[in-house]
């Protein structure tokens, strides 16, 4: 007998709540569990203060996401010390990262791209 599959997750290190509810409508649709970190203070951090990419490393070792959905747009998330120690991170750099912002933003698209997303895209495409 073949072992109980469990759903495949998608983390967003999304702020928007709108654009969170329209993520969330077709992940779900496609049988993906979503997990939400809208700041550094959703991580369980244990009180400590500073780098908070170390604590997201050990996040998504923990959960093993199919898929790392960042928006670029965000000012309470810090996704450009968060991309990069995701990607060069062992445990976490194999781990899908999907980035999207303001098409007019174009050096924080391209910022994205180097540290490692795999798959940029403007805002526009998602909608």
């Amino acid at each position: 007998m073949l072992p109980e599959r469990e759903e495949p997750i998608l983390v967003g290190l999304v702020s928007d709540l709108i654009f969170q509810v329209k993520i969330e409508a077709v992940a779900v649709s496609l049988g993906y569990l979503v997990r939400w970190i809208e700041r550094p203070a959703a991580l369980e951090t244990g009180g400590e203060t500073g780098d908070s990419s170390g604590w997201l490393v050990e996040q998504l070792s923990r959960w093993q996401p199919a898929l790392v959905l960042v928006d670029l747009s965000s000012a309470e998330i810090p996704w450009r010390s968060w991309l990069a120690r995701m990607k060069s991170d062992p445990a976490t750099r194999r781990i899908p990262v999907s980035a999207y912002g303001s098409h007019v933003a174009a050096e924080g698209l391209q910022a994205a791209r180097s540290a490692g997303a795999d798959l940029v895209t403007a805002r526009s495409h998602l909608a």
